[in-house]
């Protein structure tokens, strides 16, 4: 699972809430971050969770994309 949050304090608790649950969590702090990992972490992610607004490309055009 891939959390992408720009605010760190809401990353960080939405990956330890989701990892507390047995998910495994890959974290980004932007879309640009995400996109990188999306490529590199593929086999790893199976669901995104998205913060709607963020600064640069938004998380609707990143699940777009």
């Amino acid at each position: 699972m891939l959390v992408v949050e720009d605010q760190a304090v809401v990353r960080r608790y939405a990956a330890a809430a989701l990892g507390a649950y047995g998910y495994q969590v890959i974290e980004a702090e932007n879309a640009d971050e995400a996109l990188l990992l999306c490529e590199r972490e593929s086999e790893r992610i199976d669901l995104i969770l998205t913060d709607v607004v963020m600064p640069g490309l938004s998380g609707t055009e990143l699940a777009a994309g």
